[in-house]
Parts: C-alpha cells; structure tokens; sequence
C-alpha cells in the first residue's frame, strides 16, 4: 500500500511516516515550500540519512500569501502526477484544496489549527479579512467535496464549531505525535555532554520546555495557557523545604517573550543559583536530553497538554500539567483513559510532590513507564496499527 502524507506541521506526518515503515508500509513524507524551519525532519532525528528517500518538497505553498497568489493558479496536470498513484492520502493545511482542483481524494484529513486551518476569519485587518475569507471558502467547498474523513484529537467546542459548516461528523482520534523508536549513536550527540554532564550532578532535574508565555501577550488564551509562573512559585516553595537545596535544579529553555520576567520572578524567590537555562534546542536535542531528567514541567493553565507533554510521555518522563477536565468526561469524549500525570496548577501541591520524589523515587519511575505505555498506545506505535486498518477499509 503506498501512503503520502502531506505537510509535517508539529512534525506529527514526519512521525506518522516513520512508525508506518517500521509496520512495513510504504509511505512518504510530501513537504510545503512555506514548511516552518523548526518541523524540517532533519531537526526530529538523529538519523535523517535513513528517512531521506521517502522525503519530498513540494512546490505547494500551504495557503494563499497577500504576495504570493500561485496556490490560486496551480496546475492541477502536476499534482496528478504527483499524487494519482498513491492509495491513501493524509494531509493538513491547505492540501484539500490542490486536491480539488486535481479531482483527487484526501482519505484522512487531520487538522492541525484550532477550529481547522483556514476556516477561522480574522478582523482586525481588511485585506487579511479579504484573503481568509477567500481561503476559508475554498478550504470549506474542499474538505465537503473533496476529503472523505476529517480526524482530531481535540474535542473542545472550540476546536469542533466549524464542523456545523461541514458535512464530516469528526472521528476523535489519537494523532502519532512523537516518533519515539530512536536511539541515536553518541557520537551524533557529543555536543550536548556539556549539558547532560550538568545535569547529572543533580539528584532532582526538573525540566520543562515549555515556551515562556504567561504575562506579556495580547492573546488570552496564551496568557492563561502556559503559566510558566506557577512552576517557578512551586519549585521555589520545594527549595525552601528541603534538605537537599544543593542537589536540585530546574531547568528551561531561554524561549518565549516573557523569558526576562521568568527570570524576574525567580530572581525574586532567590533560586537563581538553582535554574539553569539551556539555548533552543530541536526536538532531537530535547527528546535526548529527558532521558536525564526526573520530572517534566508542562503547562499549567487547565489545557489538555500539547507538544511538550507528548513528548514527556514519549520518554516516560513524569509530568506537571494541569487538565482542567473530569476524568470521566476525557474518557467519554476520546475512549482513552486519563493518563497518569503529576495533575495540579497548585504551587503547593507541585513542591509537595517533588518533596515525595526524594522517598518515593521509585514511585515516579513507574508513573514514567506507565505514561510510556499510555503514550504507545494512544499516540505512538500502536495507534498506527489502528489507522492501518483503516486504511485498509478505505481502499
């Protein structure tokens, strides 16, 4: 079965491709010329020479720019060529409407933006306004005429109100997330000893790399998403409690617009000597580095975890990260069961946990496995199985 997978937005198709080859599928990756730099494959692994043949650009801009109308004008002969051959199609972004114009099918259609890419209008510009409203008509007449299944992890009202507009129920499914089937030779990662040797100093590393967003932001929903502060208030509260000050450290990456009142904050706890900040970093770089780390620091706002708590999970990393959801209600609307994490927004309950981790180690070490399994199940290697048969009904 030959499988294309079109765009790598949050590198979820590059992962997707990856866990499908390892099954014995023969699927390739298809990337937007307009792709942002940091979800380039060769930044999700330590092995991008294994995986280069089965990797395409694309002359296809994902969206249509106030400058660059040629999605507008595309010959519709090339992506014919391109994507007549393959048995199944997935794709996100604005692949609904090339396929349109080529009279092709999108099989599996799995959204990436908040209320589906495209279709969300903003006001605040006229001519913004004008171009979304062109490509908000022409992804709606695509995704109903054009794609036969539209799947999302994201279950929220938010996410699903433009499915009114839609004659696609959602399938509410898990997404490959994390491609976690990686070891990579130590001679790829010589340069991160430096921090690793750092790291192993401390019997406590709390790590979070979550994007430093939770003061200064004109978008509510950022503002009360990360809440990077109460992590720093929680490991500040720990420090004064224990007995081994010496022995802790958290650790962040310098990313995010308010990194200078993170470190306001905690300059203010008098814990500097116990952070260190780490440069950005790749995925690969992160993913390698949580095999040092005790405990994950994700965000603290109420949402369901993004990308950094996939990644904890991925890695059998316990975690902090607030859902603000019953449990009954996440099993209800996914069919999962809750995962076990760390659970609070509390900076209390957070230096209460970590003063257990210091008696209970091994307690924490099986939550980390418990959240690995989880995550293959549910996000990795053995939710491609059940997109597999799938994709065997569909064809």
């Amino acid at each position: 079965m030959k499988i294309a997978l079109v765009g790598n937005m949050n590198n979820i198709h590059f992962a997707f491709m990856r866990y499908l080859r390892d099954l014995g599928f023969n699927a390739y990756l298809f990337l937007y010329k307009n792709e942002l730099a940091h979800f380039y494959p060769e930044y999700d692994t330590w092995e991008y020479e294994k995986w280069e043949e089965f990797i395409f650009q694309m002359d296809l801009q994902n969206g249509i720019g106030l400058k660059n109308l040629s999605p507008l004008f595309y010959r519709p002969k090339k992506i014919r060529e391109v994507f007549g051959g393959f048995d199944i199609i997935i794709a996100h972004g604005f692949f609904p409407v090339y396929a349109k114009k080529a009279n092709l099918k999108v099989d599996f259609f799995l959204p990436y933006s908040l209320g589906i890419e495209f279709l969300c209008v903003p006001n605040e510009n006229i001519k913004l306004y004008v171009l979304f409203s062109l490509m908000r008509r022409l992804q709606l007449s695509a995704l109903n005429s054009h794609t036969k299944k539209i799947i999302t992890l994201d279950f929220t009202k938010e996410n699903l109100k433009n499915f009114k507009y839609l004659r696609h129920e959602p399938t509410i499914m898990g997404l490959p997330m994390v491609y976690n089937q990686e070891v990579p030779d130590e001679s790829k990662v010589h340069h991160l000893a430096t921090w690793v040797n750092k790291l192993e100093v401390y019997e406590l590393v709390v790590f979070s790399h979550v994007s430093h967003i939770w003061k200064n932001t004109p978008s509510d929903w950022l503002l009360n998403a990360k809440r990077n502060d109460l992590l720093i208030e929680g490991f500040a509260k720990y420090l004064n409690r224990t007995n081994q000050r010496s022995r802790s450290v958290l650790v962040f990456l310098d990313y995010g617009s308010d990194v200078d009142e993170s470190k306001k904050l905690i300059r203010s706890f008098g814990i500097d000597d116990n952070v260190i900040w780490l440069p950005q970093m790749s995925r690969k770089e992160i993913m390698y580095l949580l095999d040092f780390v005790d405990i994950g620091g994700g965000e603290l706002g109420g949402c369901v975890w993004g990308g950094t708590g996939w990644e904890f999970m991925a890695k059998g990393v316990p975690f902090f990260q607030y859902v603000k959801l019953e449990q009954d209600e996440f099993k209800r609307k996914t069919g999962q069961q809750f995962p076990n994490i760390l659970n609070t927004d509390s900076p209390d309950k957070i230096a209460n946990y970590l003063l257990d981790f210091e008696i209970n180690r091994n307690k924490y070490q099986e939550m980390g496995q418990s959240l690995k399994s989880w995550f293959d199940q549910n996000a990795g290697i053995e939710l491609v199985r059940r997109y597999t048969k799938m994709f065997q009904s569909a064809t």
